[in-house]
């Protein structure tokens, strides 16, 4: 084999490697899901507490976190993944909305620095 056509196929090995490196194994999506629909469902319940000003921004976050566990796992998988998250933060605010400083005490920064990486649509 000539020298030229083994760097060729070294670089194809090489590149291949890289491309497959880089993609997201079954739990890694998995993982991945939960945090997108964490995070949707916390910012869709801001939205019952955040000043009509803000509103856009809030529920404009909680569309692209869910847009993007959608990408990861669909529609019914994200739809439980959401509920079960949803109900994590009633019971940490005992159902009462006068308590959602102790749900966004507990989810905002995760959730702002997870949504830092999505681009704005």
């Amino acid at each position: 084999m000539s020298s030229a056509i083994a760097r060729r196929l070294g670089v194809l090995v090489l590149s291949c490697f890289a491309a497959h490196a880089g993609a997201d194994t079954p739990q890694d999506a998995q993982t991945r899901a939960a945090d997108f629909a964490t995070c949707a469902a916390y910012y869709f319940n801001a939205v019952n507490v955040t000043p009509v000003k803000d509103y856009e921004t809030v529920y404009g976050a909680g569309e692209r976190a869910f847009n993007e566990g959608l990408k990861l796992v669909g529609r019914t998988q994200l739809d439980e993944l959401m509920a079960r998250s949803s109900g994590e933060m009633m019971k940490l605010m005992g159902s009462n909305w006068n308590n959602f400083p102790t749900v966004e005490q507990r989810y905002n920064a995760d959730c702002d620095a997870l949504m830092g990486g999505v681009p704005l649509e």
